[in-house]
């Protein structure tokens, strides 16, 4: 994450707080989990724009391999949502 970004985000995010839950298979080499995310938002963040200036974008930061389901204030976001998984960063659409 840049400076730029990071002033960005300090700007209209706070009270942040993540409730991680993991599910481990023993002798498994891969796992399962939940993250919820809660935090509040004093202003719209803008959309991802690919090639774009992203840097007011809201994102966070994700290096899985999968993403099962993304729900964003109780509205599944669906698989065919554009610009919403890209280099190991997931953006939060503006519309939800």
């Amino acid at each position: 994450m840049s400076k730029v970004e990071a002033y960005s985000r300090s700007q209209y995010v706070s009270d942040v707080n993540y409730l991680l839950t993991l599910g481990f298979v023993k002798g498994g080499e891969t796992f399962c989990g939940k993250v919820t995310i809660d935090y509040n938002l004093s202003k719209k963040s803008e959309d991802f724009v690919v090639d774009g200036d992203n840097s007011e974008c809201l994102f966070i930061d994700y290096k899985g391999k999968l993403i099962k389901s993304l729900t964003v204030n109780g509205i599944k976001i669906g698989p065919n949502t554009p610009n919403v998984w890209v280099k190991h960063r997931i953006y939060i659409p503006k519309a939800h």
